[in-house]
């Protein structure tokens, strides 16, 4: 089985499923704020949050210096069909993504 790490919170800075492996890793850490309420939307959010992970071929291959890095900057409106985001995520080498994601689960 392959593991496929990038994209919309998983390395957000990177192309989905740009890094491949057997083992794979992420960890995220942030945090959304709610803004306000405009009706029918339950709530306003804006957030961030920073990731580290990377995708390796082999167990014996992962090591910490392997990480890869990405940050995230987000505004989420709760509907009642689900979160809808719109986001801009940055990977290492100034990788850029913008994101537009309906019922994403954070």
């Amino acid at each position: 089985d392959e593991h496929r790490v990038g994209g919309f919170l998983s390395l957000s800075g990177y192309g989905e499923g740009e890094l491949r492996g057997a083992d794979a890793v992420v960890v995220r850490a942030g945090l959304l704020r709610r803004l306000f309420a405009i009706p029918p939307a339950r709530g306003v959010y804006a957030g961030g949050w920073v990731e580290a992970g990377n995708a390796w071929a082999e167990a014996e291959d992962p090591a910490v210096d392997d990480l890869q890095h990405a940050v995230t900057l987000a505004f989420v409106v709760d509907t009642a069909i689900g979160p809808v985001a719109l986001a801009w995520g940055r990977g290492e080498g100034g990788r850029d993504r913008a994101y537009v994601a309906v019922g994403a689960s954070f």
